[in-house]
């Protein structure tokens, strides 16, 4: 079994606000999310791009390689003064303004302690309607997802809400609790863009 790998990190710098610098969703060209990550790299600039596994079978060997989970989207912080050097890569079709760094970019983290802890996931269609849930231990702890059914809980879907995208991630229901009404409505507030 080949397995191609990317050959820069999927995190460069760190998700966090800096005052002098501002995160962008940057909308790629196709397929050039991680060109994109390499000349931001080069470059000395932040940004967090997202990786799946996937899986090809050819004829005589079968591949593992890396994809973005969020396909023409990698996230970006730079000072404006950077934004032109980002569009001469000739990778970018435009740069999406975040209202509200600090809530996105708890939903960024959520997803890297997801690949940080190996924790298999996949991608998951967007939930509107469901049940907010806190993870209340393992390495999850903390994090909070969406299911659609408190009953019989086997997956907490966790939504990037300004992508409008998702993962799902296995667990049970002694892992989680579900947020009361009061802590959801601070949520919905929080989630503003």
């Amino acid at each position: 079994m080949a397995d191609v790998k990317f050959e820069y990190p999927e995190l460069y710098g760190e998700l966090v606000e800096v005052k002098s610098e501002k995160w962008y969703t940057v909308y790629t060209k196709p397929k050039r999310e991680k060109k994109l990550a390499e000349y931001a790299h080069k470059n000395g600039i932040t940004y967090y791009l997202p990786l799946i596994e996937s899986h090809k079978e050819y004829e005589r060997k079968k591949v593992v390689y890396t994809k973005p989970l969020f396909s023409n989207y990698i996230f970006i912080r730079f000072p404006q003064v950077e934004r032109q050097t980002l569009t001469n890569s000739g990778h970018t079709v435009s740069f999406l303004t975040i209202r509200n760094e600090r809530h996105f970019l708890e939903e960024l983290k959520a997803i890297h302690r997801i690949r940080d802890n190996k924790i298999e996931m996949t991608e998951h269609h967007y939930i509107e309607k469901g049940k907010f849930v806190r993870f209340i231990s393992g390495p999850l702890k903390g994090v909070i997802g969406k299911v659609a059914d408190t009953k019989n809980i086997k997956e907490v879907v966790i939504q990037v809400n300004m992508l409008k995208q998702a993962v799902a991630v296995k667990a049970e229901s002694n892992q989680l609790e579900v947020l009361s009404d009061r802590e959801v409505e601070l949520l919905e507030l929080n989630e503003e863009f």
